[in-house]
């Protein structure tokens, strides 16, 4: 049986140091949604981050293309994420670090039945997300509007139900 419990507690852990190392780097300034991209079948799950400054280019892009023209859908769309797979580069110290942390958890869970796993997956980032919320993780984020946890089956789906809203919070 997976462990679900320890794989909750060790993803907090981690990505409760990797967003405090991310939140105080400049271009971290004016990121306004955080949260995770999560695949189950490969095990994989990603710290990701979208800012201010990036979202009018992308918007700009997806227009050209004749893709998402709604800024607020766009907004939290899965192929507008300035940070779409981790806040630092993979070979990076900090990724490397990430990675090795989560790895004993990575093969075990691409082992379990798919259909069940990513929604539990999901959960559990959302868990995660919610914890370190509690704990005060993300407020150098001053622009932070919320979190989304994003996977590889919501492409051409509207992701606003799927948002975090800080609001409900208040």
């Amino acid at each position: 049986m997976f462990g679900w419990a320890a794989a909750t507690a060790c993803l907090t852990r981690i990505s409760r140091i990797l967003v405090g190392r991310f939140l105080v780097l400049p271009e971290a300034g004016d990121v306004y949604g955080m949260g995770f991209f999560c695949d189950a079948s490969h095990g994989n799950v990603s710290l990701v981050a979208n800012t201010e400054q990036h979202h009018p280019s992308g918007l700009r892009k997806s227009r050209a293309d004749r893709r998402i023209t709604n800024p607020k859908v766009f907004r939290w769309d899965t192929g507008n994420w300035k940070y779409p797979v981790g806040f630092f580069p993979s070979r990076s110290p900090e990724q490397t670090e990430f990675d090795a942390a989560r790895e004993e958890y990575r093969e075990p869970l691409s082992q379990i039945d798919h259909n069940m796993t990513q929604e539990r997956l999901e959960e559990v980032c959302v868990d995660v997300l919610l914890q370190l919320f509690k704990e005060g993780a993300f407020g150098a984020a001053t622009s932070l509007k919320g979190f989304i946890v994003l996977s590889p089956y919501d492409f051409g789906r509207s992701l606003l139900d799927k948002r975090i809203s800080l609001s409900r919070f208040s």
